[in-house]
């Protein structure tokens, strides 16, 4: 499948990709509750005389005035042409627009909201976080029912992928975690390598010594015996620093330029 975005990130690509098998967001815990007037959309499976009958009038229309003493609503307004755009309306006015339809109300009970923000009333900051999560679930569902829901690939030798943002922020979402994966990815060989690299400089430090050591026995005899001794003991020196911590690696450097003077 062709990506819909590509971006390089520290010598890796990551691929932005439709998901073909998204999870249905009403499948998850919502806040609000959707009930339909419309023949076509109902995603939760309910209509809107499956409201309490106290909030219904006798011709079935819902009694806005005893509705909202109880619940947080807004009005769902439709617009169709290749795709469907959801809007979540707070107001009650008339719809003026000539290719928008209303297709139900989006609701939750007020003690739904109290019990999910705590307290015991509904302050005017929790009654607009609730209407703003409201309104953010119908744009998801509707990111959903657009196919508007994608994942990431990287192409780091593990490999790592995951899928389900929904919407544009989604996209914005998916390729920080991407660029996490590689840099978490990266972190963990940067460790490995240096690891290796020091038991590389280690093991030629040893040699190195092993080799000043051979020197000095085949020169030895060019030296008094004190100054031979001299040499040896700093050869001893030195591999004691290299046998023992890693971090006295510019000791051990300083040694030999000490030696070499």
């Amino acid at each position: 499948m062709q990506p819909i975005k590509q971006i390089e990130h520290r010598g890796f690509q990551i691929n932005i990709q439709a998901d073909t098998c998204p999870e249905s967001p009403r499948e998850w815990d919502n806040l609000g509750t959707f009930y339909s007037t419309d023949r076509n959309i109902n995603f939760d499976n309910k209509r809107i005389d499956d409201l309490p009958s106290e909030y219904l009038n006798d011709d079935g229309t819902v009694n806005l005035t005893k509705l909202g003493k109880d619940y947080l609503f807004g009005f769902v307004r439709c617009y169709e042409h290749s795709g469907i755009a959801l809007y979540f309306d707070r107001n009650a006015g008339r719809i003026t627009d000539w290719d928008t339809r209303y297709i139900g109300i989006y609701a939750v009970s007020k003690d739904a909201v109290i019990k999910c923000y705590g307290g015991k009333i509904i302050t005017q900051k929790k009654k607009e976080l609730a209407l703003q999560v409201l309104a953010g679930e119908i744009s998801t569902y509707e990111d959903y029912a657009n196919g508007n829901v994608y994942g990431w690939e990287v192409n780091t030798p593990e490999g790592d992928s995951c899928w389900g943002y929904y919407g544009d922020e989604g996209i914005k979402d998916a390729i920080e975690c991407a660029k996490d994966s590689i840099d978490s990815y990266l972190s963990r060989n940067s460790v490995e390598l240096e690891r290796d690299e020091y038991a590389n400089l280690h093991e030629d430090f040893n040699k190195a010594g092993e080799a000043i050591h051979h020197i000095l026995t085949r020169l030895s005899e060019k030296y008094s015996d004190s100054a031979y001794d001299k040499y040896l003991e700093s050869i001893d020196e030195l591999r004691e620093v290299l046998e023992g911590n890693a971090t006295m690696i510019d000791d051990c450097i300083e040694k030999l330029r000490e030696f070499t003077i």
